[in-house]
């Protein structure tokens, strides 16, 4: 196994000596995702996406932690990739920076207002967050032209009369 949250904590310390509004800041995480101690990861993503840093992570190895590594990108706002090869590293690296340069909404997040008799039971591929009684915060993070993001959210809905419409969601996008 591996001290990576400690590297994770010594790297984001490292970011947060020069952090700067006005610019991208983000840790590239290489690593097979088998901590030693994977009790303090999600806190150090959600610490992270409150400081405005993401967290790209790029998988490595044959028995990678896909689950750890996906969930510390998404909750921090960056970027996840499985590198299959060492030869890929490069190409990853360098389309990682390409999309750094390209970036057209910052801090993006979706605000999600559900219907009556409408809640959550389990969000996937994102952490959502209540801010109201029938309000979801999702954060996404940082958002090139070509990046893509997927949430599914289980709903529970009470039965409505017979015939009757329901209002599942309505859904807000907001960025920088």
């Amino acid at each position: 196994t591996t001290n990576m949250t400690g590297a994770l904590q010594t790297a984001l310390q490292q970011v947060r000596n020069r952090f700067d509004a006005g610019r991208l800041n983000r840790v590239i995480l290489l690593s097979d995702g088998i901590p030693n101690d994977p009790s303090q990861m999600s806190a150090l993503a959600d610490g992270a996406r409150g400081s405005q840093i993401a967290i790209s992570t790029f998988g490595l190895g044959p028995h990678y932690n896909e689950d750890l590594m996906a969930d510390l990108a998404d909750r921090s706002g960056g970027n996840y990739r499985f590198i299959q090869k060492s030869s890929d590293i490069q190409e990853f690296f360098a389309a990682e920076r390409q999309g750094l340069e390209q970036i057209v909404a910052r801090n993006a997040s979706v605000t999600v207002t559900m219907g009556p008799g409408v809640t959550l039971d389990q969000a996937l591929g994102a952490q959502a967050n209540y801010t109201g009684t029938n309000q979801l915060s999702i954060f996404v993070g940082d958002l090139g032209p070509s990046d893509k993001r997927v949430v599914a959210l289980k709903l529970k809905v009470k039965a409505p009369a017979s015939g009757a419409n329901v209002e599942l969601i309505d859904a807000q996008l907001t960025w920088e």
